[in-house]
């Protein structure tokens, strides 16, 4: 072992072992480890990383399920950075392993740190413990439960060696000096915790207490592992009790946080919690009663004051004055009520009267009456208007009837006159000219009276007739 070999050499004298002091120790144990582990590089799951705001550095743990190595990189390597660090994330880091000395620890300066791929294997099983949970409504805020304000027996699940169960007795002893509490020693590290926690809380929950705390003090993000672990949850799921948990510091958060029906930053927070303040209460008490006495004592005062006013009216003395009293108000109700059906009954009766009066204006009869005159004196009108307009269009008609007289053809052919026709095309036409008549033409001559005269034109040449004298046309060719 080269390390404790060079302990020896620098150490050792003549009359025996040296003996170093603390500081000089740590500095051999600082230049050991940096010299054997100078460049480094290890793979694991990324947990507990956080940027310090003032500083930019980063802060850190590798662990897999065997171990766990603190380790941190510096803010001007950690700006070379090509993603962002989640826990869970199984990561490449490559640096030097020094001492603490400071802290009294190992840690592991990393000077790169790439993505491995995938998350750590516990990380996993979380995020599919957390999935399935959550699927069945056990992290759902409607199921959590409400924690009794006064609580008469409370269970305490919790290590006994710890300062947990001395920190949550003191604080719930000293607020609340009458609580009942009942101790159920469990594991909360190690193999067989997660189930250690889980019987204790099925035994707390079987003795009849109003709600349960269950915790442990601070530690590293291993410590606490076993309220992540799924018998816890499915214990705190199951808790007919309302339960509070309460684990490490205010930054920790495990899975036993989202299952509980509440949460305590601190196991000292959870004991102010679970129980009221013994002071607050007497003093609450103490306050209302004494606002109560006022109270009563206001209400008799102004009971006794109403009574003594009571007492001093006239009516206790003479209480036949209070019937006289009651008497002529009902007279005088009895007057104004006449007076207001008198008065009611008038306006009735005047409201009769118009509407009467519009009635008669629009009785049938009379519109009746009124619209027969109108139609007399119409027709009157018209029949003057007719007598006017056919005087005088008289004379016009008989001039008329005279000039359709002298025109009529029926009178000419009455003077002796006829019309002669020739057919030609079926279609008979009137003859003008003698000229124009072919032989063998057929001739129509129309007469005052009888039927129409037909003839042929026969194969002499058309001539002209002269004229005999007389009213009587002669036509030409016949």
């Amino acid at each position: 072992m080269p390390f404790m070999g060079r302990i020896k050499a620098e150490g050792a004298a003549a009359d025996g072992p040296k003996a170093f002091s603390v500081t000089e120790a740590a500095e051999l144990i600082r230049r050991s480890v940096e010299a054997d582990f100078a460049d480094i590089t290890v793979e694991g799951a990324l947990s507990g990383a956080k940027i310090w705001g003032t500083s930019g550095h980063l802060y850190f743990k590798l662990e897999d399920d065997g171990a766990v190595i603190d380790a941190a990189m510096w803010r001007a390597d950690v700006r070379l950075l090509t993603f962002e660090p989640v826990n869970g994330m199984r990561v490449r880091a490559r640096g030097k392993i020094t001492f603490f000395a400071r802290a009294g620890r190992l840690q592991m300066a990393c000077r790169t740190l790439e993505p491995a791929g995938g998350v750590g294997e516990r990380e996993r099983r979380l995020r599919e413990l957390r999935a399935r949970l959550e699927a069945e409504g056990a992290l759902s805020p409607t199921r959590k439960r409400a924690i009794p304000t006064m609580p008469r027996r409370i269970a305490l699940v919790t290590s006994l060696d710890g300062a947990v169960v001395r920190d949550l007795l003191t604080v719930i002893l000293r607020r609340f000096p009458r609580a009942h509490l009942v101790v159920v020693p469990v594991r909360v590290q190690g193999d067989g915790a997660a189930e250690s926690i889980a019987d204790g809380l099925r035994r707390a929950a079987g003795v009849g207490v109003d709600v349960i705390v269950v915790g442990r003090g601070g530690g590293s993000k291993e410590d606490l592992w076993a309220f992540n672990e799924e018998p816890v949850a499915r214990a705190l799921f199951a808790c007919p009790v309302p339960t509070i948990s309460a684990v490490g510091h205010e930054t920790d958060h495990t899975l036993a946080d989202d299952v509980a029906d509440l949460r305590a930053a601190t196991p000292s927070q959870a004991g102010e919690l679970v129980v009221p303040e013994m002071h607050a209460i007497e003093a609450a008490l103490t306050r209302g009663s004494l606002r109560m006495v006022d109270a009563v004592r206001a209400r008799f005062a102004t009971v006794r004051a109403r009574l003594e006013s009571a007492e001093a009216r006239p009516v206790f003395e003479d209480p036949s004055m209070l019937v006289e009293g009651v008497r002529q108000s009902l007279d005088e109700a009895e007057g104004r009520l006449d007076d207001a059906l008198t008065r009611a009954a008038d306006e009735r009766r005047d409201a009769l009267r118009g509407l009467r009066r519009v009635l008669d204006a629009h009785r049938p009869s009379v519109a009746l009456r009124d619209a027969s005159a109108r139609v007399v004196g119409a027709g009157n009108r018209l029949n003057g208007a007719a007598r006017r307009a056919t005087a005088a269009f008289a004379p016009r008609v008989s001039a008329a009837g005279a000039t359709l007289d002298a025109l009529n053809p029926v009178a000419v052919l009455g003077r002796g006159f006829s019309i002669t026709r020739v057919l030609r095309d079926g279609r008979p036409h009137v003859l003008r000219s003698g000229e124009t008549l072919a032989p063998g033409e057929t001739l129509l001559t129309s007469l005052a009276r009888g039927d129409d005269v037909v003839s042929k034109v026969d194969g002499a040449a058309p001539r002209s007739v002269p004229d005999v004298g007389g009213d009587a046309p002669v036509s030409p060719g016949c």
